[in-house]
């Protein structure tokens, strides 16, 4: 796969992980496609001598959002095979210190800016804290013979918590105590009560949080046209991995709702960043299970603020994308990206061809 033979090992021993195109390989029926993916792409640009930097800082190891970095710019380069003249990685941004990500050459040259949005570190926090809470409950049932319904209401505060799983024990192990019982605390309260046949068994409800995905993701489309300034065209592509696309009254807008928000708010958090042309906002591609059907999943819609795209890229999987011009000039570059993204769902397939292998589905499919 162009990384070495020995990468795997040497991968998991300097940076503790694998990307889950390796590790889920024969695991989920979605993992096939992303990994012949890589490979594929990984091929097509292993000879370019402008990739040699990329693919040398990859075969040292590297963590989640260096190898996600990669693969968008991978990506990108993929999604502009058929309209551009020639795409170069990591140019120089003239009269720059910085260099952007790619360089397209198509109706005319421009710039590629890409970058994943996260969860947040907070979000991530809250999430441990959780785990951890749960395991310990877990515990204690098991050594006390309860059940104990948990109900969070507060942001975790990990004393007020420890305070709370010793009364939760204490009261949870005390055998001459009526049952069941309540424990409150100031982040959620505890309902005990004894194990007996037949119990359906103790729940755990996290608490709700809400955040501000727009700030987030406005904060990182700013700093990323600071960074790119230049004399040169720019597009941002931007993978929100945060939950944007799911988490938020995204799911429940219509695509024009949907263009005309994200342009508005784009063109606002992005006044006077004249050498931007767009943006393009992807949902990454994201497991949605039991879709195998392209007619009930795709879906696209143009306008001139923008163009939404839904598709089915492999049974499983599907990505949503949205294509944000900034101007006039940006218009065909805006279908072209559209026009990619509507494709992708081929693109595997075409890859395979090119390097004489059948379709993806022949391969599935082929007696072993």
């Amino acid at each position: 796969m162009h990384l070495g033979r020995g990468w795997p090992r040497k991968q998991i021993d300097r940076c503790g992980w694998l990307p889950s195109e390796l590790l889920m390989l024969g695991q989920h029926v979605a993992a096939l496609p992303a990994f012949l993916s890589l490979a594929l792409r990984l091929g097509s640009v292993a000879t370019e001598p402008t990739f040699e930097d990329v693919l040398r800082h990859l075969k040292r190891g590297v963590d989640t959002s260096t190898w996600r970095h990669m693969l968008l710019q991978l990506e990108v380069d993929r999604a502009w095979q058929a309209t551009s003249e020639a795409v170069t990685f990591e140019p120089h941004i003239a009269d720059a210190p910085t260099r952007a990500d790619l360089r397209i050459r198509a109706s005319r040259t421009f710039l590629v800016e890409t970058t994943s949005l996260s969860r947040s570190r907070a979000d991530r926090r809250w999430e441990r804290l959780e785990h951890e809470l749960w395991l310990r409950i877990q515990g204690i049932q098991a050594t006390t013979g309860t059940l104990i319904d948990v109900e969070m209401t507060a942001d975790m505060d990990v004393e007020v918590i420890e305070a709370w799983l010793v009364e939760i024990e204490r009261a949870a192990g005390d055998t001459a105590r009526d049952l069941p019982a309540i424990v409150p605390s100031a982040v959620g309260q505890a309902s005990i009560r004894r194990d007996r046949a037949g119990d359906s068994g103790s729940t755990f409800h996290g608490g709700l949080r809400t955040t501000d995905g727009w700030f987030r993701l406005a904060r990182t489309l700013v700093e990323k046209a600071r960074q790119s300034k230049g004399e040169e065209p720019v597009w941002l592509r931007v993978d929100a991995l945060d939950g944007f696309f799911q988490l938020t009254e995204w799911p429940s807008m219509s695509w024009p709702d949907r263009l005309t928000r994200l342009s508005d708010a784009t063109s606002y958090a992005l006044k006077g960043a004249d050498h931007l042309a767009g943006l393009v906002l992807s949902s990454s591609k994201g497991v949605a299970l039991g879709e195998t059907n392209a007619a009930q999943v795709d879906n696209r819609f143009d306008a001139a603020n923008g163009t939404g795209v839904r598709r089915l890229v492999a049974p499983h999987v599907a990505r949503e994308t949205a294509i944000i011009p900034l101007g006039p000039a940006a218009t065909e570059e805006q279908n072209a990206w559209a026009d990619a993204y509507s494709a992708e769902p081929a693109w595997l397939d075409e890859d395979l061809g090119l390097v004489g292998l059948p379709p993806l589905a022949e391969i599935v499919g082929a007696p072993s």
